[in-house]
């Protein structure tokens, strides 16, 4: 779509990964703009990303540059955010793969069916307003 690529991986009712395109989108911006962790810590974990073949969040978790609970907290609303952008997607091309990602990273253990219910809530005070 217009918006870019977004990947989503289940496993077990759970999902497990979500990626996007859409730099603004991304776990790295998403935790600079919270302020949780450094540009520093971001380029550098950037090239370990690179260097290691693993994602962003658990390339963070091994160089010690954030806590645990704050990156879950992060990944779950990046979660959500990329699900609800999916409901409300009016056009796009889907694709089913079983594989996940070819790298190592830390897994997102977000329980589906809460976060579906928690994302309609919010369409649903959204439509209120």
């Amino acid at each position: 779509t217009d918006a870019g690529r977004q990947s989503i991986a289940f496993a077990d009712g759970e999902m497990i990964y979500t990626a996007t395109s859409e730099p603004t989108l991304s776990l790295g911006r998403m935790l600079l703009d919270a302020g949780l962790i450094s540009e520093e810590a971001h380029k550098e974990a950037r090239y370990f990303r690179e260097k290691y073949c693993i994602g962003i969040g658990k390339a963070l978790l091994d160089l010690n540059q954030i806590r645990r609970e704050d990156l879950l907290s992060c990944m779950e609303r990046k979660a959500e955010r990329q699900l609800h952008d999916l409901l409300f997607c009016e056009e796009g091309f889907f694709q089913f793969d079983p594989g996940l990602p070819p790298l190592e990273f830390f897994p997102l253990h977000a329980d589906l069916t809460h976060a579906v219910l928690r994302v309609t809530q919010k369409m649903d005070e959204t439509a209120t307003m």
